[in-house]
């Protein structure tokens, strides 16, 4: 098939692929994102079933923090292992100029599902934040029990689900004629949805670094600073999480406010982000100092069972069994040539 960055080539101009005035992608940079998506569908889905692994067999973690953590890395993995592999065969699509490869409601269905988990991870990010931040400021110990966790999930679900299809549904959906309105609309929605939640969670991190240091000041007794060793791993991990969205997603939410930014930018952009899928297991496993022996530890004895196996493999075994039979034939020649020694030795003295 012919790539539509060809000169020649006019078929994904043809088919509305691309608008009549708007330059083509290039096609390294397609494949480059392609072979990206494919990339992050097997990292993101391993070190995202990493994490979540680590979350739900922690015995020092509360019922209720695992249902939190799980809500911000279940949509990850979710978006992984589902995901990834359309956005690739969008790409493809787009590269080969073949429009029956994803048709319109294929990629309408992958967007708005897309658009739904990341929202729920943001705005999952954002309100640990805030929790957090009400724990370290309060003055009584009270933590948030599992019902109350399961319930804050369910209503950001809901919120993801409602407003997704609302706002962003009707962009793609609705033939909008007014210019204005269509700018004010992705406006809204990318301004709710992906830069609220980053400035929420900014605010509440340096308010509890502050809260953090002034509690220090305050801890007396040895219970009260094993506890908040504990807390401050959690807290420190998701830091790192948050940091790592920052730094990869930040450019993508400004992208998104930006008018009729070029769609070469867009492919960009995405690629960035979409590295934070993978790399935000990575740096919570990391960060959490008993998540990460426990990682290291079953790689250990993964690395040491593929070891055994390995060693016991059966080209060693016919090998070795090779051995075996080559020395017990030996023996029988050797005890011969013995018994015929001692039968000349006995003929010399008869004689």
């Amino acid at each position: 098939m012919i790539n539509c960055t060809e000169p020649n080539c006019q078929r994904c101009y043809e088919k509305g692929l691309y608008g009549p005035d708007e330059p083509a992608i290039s096609s390294h940079l397609l494949k480059f994102a392609a072979v990206h998506c494919y990339l992050v569908f097997l990292l993101g889905t391993t070190c995202n079933g990493v994490a979540l692994w680590c979350i739900a067999t922690c015995t020092k973690t509360r019922p209720a923090v695992k249902v939190l953590l799980c809500s911000v890395f279940v949509p990850i993995m979710v978006i992984c292992l589902v995901v990834q592999p359309c956005f690739a065969e969008m790409l493809l699509a787009l590269l080969t100029c073949d429009d029956l490869r994803a048709p319109w409601p294929f990629k309408v269905a992958v967007i708005l599902f897309y658009s739904t988990l990341a929202q729920m991870e943001l705005v999952c990010i954002a309100t640990i934040s805030v929790l957090r931040v009400a724990a370290v400021w309060s003055s009584h110990r009270h933590s948030v029990g599992l019902r109350a966790a399961v319930g804050i999930v369910v209503t950001i679900i809901v919120y993801s689900v409602l407003i997704t299809p609302s706002l962003l549904g009707s962009l793609l959906l609705l033939n909008l004629k007014s210019r204005l309105v269509k700018r004010a609309i992705s406006f809204l929605y990318f301004f709710l949805n992906t830069m609220v939640p980053i400035l929420v969670t900014i605010s509440c991190y340096v308010v509890m670094m502050i809260a953090v240091r002034r509690n220090r000041l305050r801890l007396a007794d040895s219970h009260s600073q094993s506890r908040d060793s504990v807390v401050d791993q959690a807290t420190r991990a998701m830091m790192a999480v948050f940091v790592n969205n920052l730094l990869l997603g930040f450019p993508h939410s400004v992208y998104h406010l930006l008018e009729d930014p070029p769609r070469t930018a867009a492919v960009g952009f995405h690629i960035l982000f979409y590295t934070h899928f993978v790399v935000d297991p990575v740096v919570f496993v990391w960060f959490n100092r008993n998540y990460r022996k426990r990682v290291s530890e079953r790689v250990i004895m993964g690395l040491r069972w593929m070891t055994r196996c390995c060693s016991s493999s059966p080209l060693t075994t016919t090998a070795s069994t090779f051995t075996l039979h080559v020395s017990s034939s030996s023996t029988p020649s050797t005890h011969q040539k013995s018994t015929v020694s001692s039968e000349v030795v006995s003929e010399n003295m008869k004689q």
